[in-house]
């Protein structure tokens, strides 16, 4: 799997590029067996690889699917008014508390989640978020393939 993934990777993207990447796995039912990545980093693309790799898909016994979302573009949004106008099939959003350094994410198009206000809703219950937070939101580039 480890191959397959560099090679899909760099049929898009330079062995030096420092990119951020989540991986999703699904097994056969198409149920989430996982979901995890970085949005910032200084390594290489064939380190970051190997990185998550080995950190999370290496000991799965059942993998499908693999759906690699890598990110394009990220900016800060302040303005709650316009974040919840933005389409959720479309964008990710990345919420952070400073303080307490607790953080959490959900992907764009995200199957269970229907609009960014939910995202945000979901997000600051499954991390426990409250307070005062920078959100972030973000696009990616989507590849899925079989493992």
């Amino acid at each position: 799997m480890l191959d397959k993934i560099k090679t899909k990777l760099l049929e898009f993207y330079h062995k030096e590029d420092k990119i951020w990447l989540f991986f999703s796995l699904f097994d056969l039912q198409n149920k989430l067996i996982l979901s995890n990545g970085v949005l910032t980093t200084d390594k290489t693309l064939p380190e970051l690889i190997e990185i998550l790799y080995h950190s999370l898909l290496e000991k799965q016994t059942n993998p499908h699917i693999l759906v690699i979302d890598v990110v394009k573009e990220i900016q800060a949004q302040p303005d709650i008014q316009k974040l919840i106008t933005l389409s959720a099939k479309d964008y990710g959003i990345f919420v952070i508390n400073r303080q307490t350094n607790v953080s959490g994410v959900v992907l764009p198009d995200t199957q269970w989640i229907p609009d960014i206000k939910s995202a945000l809703a979901t997000i600051k219950q499954k991390y426990g978020l409250s307070g005062n937070v920078e959100i972030s939101t973000f696009t990616t580039r989507r590849i899925a393939f079989e493992v």
